[in-house]
């Protein structure tokens, strides 16, 4: 390759970065005592300490409606449960999203299976798991994510429409992705 062509894509990869940094900010806090970070689209808001969820992270409005993340507190026997036992877990997430859905009058579409992961140079990991239903006459996804991090397990949360999924879903992926702890 000659010093032009170096140089060219030299400038093409600065540009990408450069336009992808412009598009997300780092941002961090304490969460559960715990330093966080993770790297936030530029157009979305943080809400914090509302109705006993210690952040939101909200997206824009995109077709009437918002993608929503939840940081949902979670207690050491649900974190052990998760952890050592993803079955039981998977049937427990699944009784719990079906007694709601009965209190609401919605219905459940299906559920997703447990996905097991590494992030973070395989210095975190993931447990992904979910839940499609039908609320309100609209079909929402309705992910969890536990995410170990240092010896402490953060819960997040996605609730998107189903039909804005194949717009939001590699969002979504790169943020929980950028998770990580102090």
């Amino acid at each position: 390759m000659n010093k032009i062509n170096k140089i060219k894509l030299i400038t093409v990869f600065t540009i990408i970065f450069m336009a992808t940094s412009a598009l997300t900010k780092t941002t961090e806090m304490t969460v559960y005592n715990q330093k966080i970070s993770f790297d936030l689209p530029t157009e979305w808001q943080v809400v914090n300490k509302e109705v006993g969820i210690p952040v939101k992270l909200i997206g824009p409005v995109y077709n009437e409606r918002r993608p929503v993340i939840l940081f949902v507190p979670i207690d050491l026997k649900e974190e052990k449960l998760i952890l050592d036992d993803k079955d039981n877990a998977l049937a427990s997430y699944k009784i719990g999203r079906l007694a709601w859905l009965q209190t609401f009058n919605g219905k459940s579409i299906s559920f997703l299976p447990i996905s097991s992961y590494f992030t973070d140079n395989n210095r975190i990991e993931v447990h992904q798991f979910g839940h499609l239903y039908n609320f309100d006459n609209s079909n929402f996804e309705e992910k969890s994510f536990y995410v170990r991090c240092k010896n402490q397990t953060f819960h997040l949360k996605s609730l998107i429409l189903v039909e804005h999924l194949a717009h939001w879903n590699s969002t979504i992926k790169k943020l929980t992705d950028s998770f990580r702890c102090e």
